[in-house]
Parts: C-alpha cells; structure tokens; sequence
C-alpha cells in the first residue's frame, strides 16, 4: 500500500510552509477515515548538538504555534526519554524530537476525495 506523510502545522520552517501544512492537515482531518487519516506522530533522532539546540528552539516556537491550532506541539526528548520511547535507538543519539500530530494518508484515497469535492 502506499502512504503518504502529512504534517501538523505547528512547525515554524517558514509561515507559507506552515499555511501549506495546516490547508493540507485540516483537509485530512475532514476527509479522515475515507482516506485512512491517523496521526501516530514521528520521533526524529538527533546526532549532534546542533541538531538538539535546533529541536529545543524548534519546541518552543511549535508550542506557540500549537496555541492557534489547537495541535499538539512538538517535543524534545533527552536521550535517555528516547531510549524508552524506542529501545531500538542507536549509540550516536542524543535525544529525539516528537512530533504527535504528523499523520499518514492513502495517497489514492486521498485524491479521490479530492476529486469528489471538486
């Protein structure tokens, strides 16, 4: 089966990236179980410092941004935190980034649905 990714819009890349993913995941939402929408989340690992102090800024602006969409933010997760979440976690991780609200799609559901509103 294919999937596809579909992002929560609380995360602060840039507002036209924002305003794509929040068009895009209120759409989902509306469509739901007709395009098989779930919203597992996703941990990314980091492996450097820079990549945890880019997810410790990256929390706090998604935390605003959660406040206007009502979504859950994004969260930073020391590596310990991690661990626990996902055992199967390489050496070289520091920590993780949870982003509860990123969902998948069926793709072809997804544009049939699209076609059938049009």
């Amino acid at each position: 089966m294919n999937c596809g990714i579909v992002i929560a819009p609380v995360y602060p890349d840039s507002p036209l990236e924002c305003e794509l993913y929040s068009q895009s995941y209120q759409m989902a939402k509306q469509f739901g179980e007709r395009i098989k929408f779930e919203t597992p989340g996703t941990l990314y690992p980091l492996l450097s410092e820079r990549e945890v102090q880019w997810a410790l800024n990256f929390e706090q602006e998604s935390i605003e941004l959660a406040k206007e969409s009502g979504e859950k933010p994004a969260a930073y997760m020391d590596r310990e935190a991690a661990l626990i979440a996902e055992p199967a976690l390489g050496p070289d991780v520091l920590g993780a980034l949870v982003c509860p609200g990123d969902g998948h799609i069926n793709p072809k559901k997804y544009v049939r649905a699209l076609a059938e509103e049009v």
